[in-house]
């Protein structure tokens, strides 16, 4: 056996070309998938842009609406404008709950303020 490198060109040479075309769109699923996770767990995750919503396929699509539990059936284009609503929900959410989160730091801060 060779290099990781080599091993894999020899796996993917052997592939037919639709067997790679279903193996590339379950991986960009899963990319997908793995952004739309981290963009609702963590403050520093950013929803897809507008090349990036170009750019996604069917397969990632549906996978990206999964992620967000919405309905993930339908044209393209319908799918495309189903995510961009999820992700605005789940960024307004997260702006609302990090202006809860400053309210109750002011209102702390205040608090001490009084007290002195």
């Amino acid at each position: 056996l060779g290099d990781k490198e080599t091993i894999d060109s020899a796996v993917l040479g052997s592939m037919d070309e639709e067997s790679i075309r279903g193996l590339s769109a379950r991986a960009e699923a899963c990319a997908a998938t793995e952004r739309v996770e981290q963009f609702l767990r963590t403050p520093s995750g950013r929803p897809f842009d507008e090349a990036e919503f170009a750019a996604l396929s069917k397969a990632a699509l549906r996978a990206a609406l999964a992620a967000y539990g919405k309905p993930f059936s339908g044209k393209v284009e319908q799918l495309r404008e189903r995510l961009r609503g999820a992700q605005w929900q789940a960024e307004a959410r997260k702006l609302r709950e990090e202006n809860a989160a400053l309210s109750r730091r002011v209102a702390s801060l205040e608090k001490e303020l009084e007290k002195k």
